[in-house]
């Protein structure tokens, strides 16, 4: 009996901080530090967010190119046709986790 009390402790204890909610993805709440030590701008800073203004973020990675992908490939156009990857790390659309960093 005092094993079954101790496993449901241990049980209790081990899922009580797991986080039910979805990751933020919302960019007008990131917080950033560039790799030259430059902060983003905070609301405090720039104000709430403001209608008719637009941000653009680009980068481009070129790393392990094992000739067997065609990418790069756009993010915002795969998330758009198929929105249930973005929380799914095994979709086919998506490398292996300890593959090439390319996007198929």
């Amino acid at each position: 009996m005092r094993g079954v009390l101790l496993l449901g402790f241990f049980v209790v204890l081990t899922t009580s901080n797991v986080s039910h909610s979805q990751p933020d993805i919302e960019s007008d709440t990131w917080v950033a530090i560039a790799g030259l030590d430059r902060a983003l701008s905070n609301i405090t800073q720039v104000g709430p967010p403001r209608a008719n203004r637009t941000v653009g973020i680009f980068y481009f990675l070129t790393l392990c190119n094992d000739g067997i992908l065609s990418g790069p490939y756009d993010i915002s156009k795969i998330l758009k046709a198929h929105p249930e990857t973005l929380y799914n790390l095994h979709d086919p659309h998506w490398r292996s986790f300890y593959g090439s960093n390319h996007l198929r």
